[in-house]
């Protein structure tokens, strides 16, 4: 049983199988094998010669075992074998393939055939700075060697990216979501220290850290709710304390921490007041 070596994944597998079982990528012989490509020897001596390619100016010898270097062949040797080899330069062989399936063989030397002929051509347009548009003969023998294996592949090549830039999409969008998530379940940073009323209670607000203020007990640290946090702003006073409000001084309480010098913060200095116009902080005392 002749076997393929997958030129995707390098899995080894029957030739007379359509796709590689590991990887799924097109088997290009046995696609030729459907699409009319030739199957046997006569077959391939008359489809070069119907479009008038000269092989062996191109150094393939079809059903002749060419002994010359530099040279591609196919023949069929005495045991019924079907050869297919490469002499190199120094006169030593390379044998491709040997063994009972023509179809397989001539598909070999076919391919390498179209590769030799492809190759040319672009040489040619490299070194003349134009592309060819010729027709008759040439131009259906560049038609009909073109392999249709090689198109599929490129189709499958173009499905895998396609899938990986998916993927990768999807994931930014993925990233993008989780912020925006995570930024709107972070609690803000309160930075206003001063006083707060909410529904008749008095709050103040220390680097962050919130007490409320009981008739009985003074200021008392205390765990303000989601709700209040979130619109915390309308319900600020003012940074300093005025004796309209109903509380006692919250600097005279044990729970002041008088700012540093040059922490951005002058207790005796300015005040943010609520978005207004700044205003010292002595006129409001």
């Amino acid at each position: 049983m002749d076997e393929l070596k997958c030129t995707y994944c390098g899995c080894t597998y029957n030739v007379l199988i359509p796709t590689c079982p590991h990887c799924g990528a097109p088997n290009d012989v046995f696609l030729q094998r459907e699409k009319g490509v030739p199957k046997t020897l006569v077959q391939l001596k008359r489809y070069c010669e119907e479009r008038q390619l000269d092989t062996k100016r191109l150094r393939f010898f079809i059903d002749e075992n060419c002994e010359e270097p530099k040279a591609y062949g196919l023949f069929r040797d005495e045991r019924g074998n079907f050869v297919v080899y490469k002499n190199h330069s120094e006169g030593s062989r390379k044998v491709y393939y040997i063994g009972g399936d023509e179809a397989y063989a001539v598909n070999l030397i076919y391919e390498k055939l179209g590769k030799t002929l492809r190759s040319r051509r672009r040489h040619h347009h490299r070194h003349h700075h134009h592309h060819s548009s010729g027709t008759g003969t040439t131009s259906r023998a560049r038609d009909h060697l073109r392999d249709p294996s090689s198109v599929i592949g490129r189709k499958h090549q173009n499905q895998k990216r396609l899938r990986l830039l998916i993927a990768a999409a999807l994931l930014m969008v993925l990233l993008v979501f989780g912020m925006i998530l995570r930024a709107a379940l972070t609690k803000p940073v309160y930075t206003h220290n001063g006083y707060y009323r909410c529904d008749g209670v008095y709050y103040y607000s220390q680097n962050d850290e919130w007490f409320r203020y009981d008739a009985s007990g003074g200021w008392q640290p205390v765990q303000v709710s989601d709700g209040f946090l979130e619109n915390y702003a309308d319900y600020y006073l003012t940074a300093w304390w005025s004796a309209d409000y109903k509380v006692t001084d919250f600097r005279e309480s044990k729970y002041y921490v008088a700012p540093e010098r040059g922490s951005g913060y002058d207790d005796d200095g300015w005040a943010w007041d609520n978005g207004e116009e700044w205003i010292a902080a002595t006129d409001s005392k």
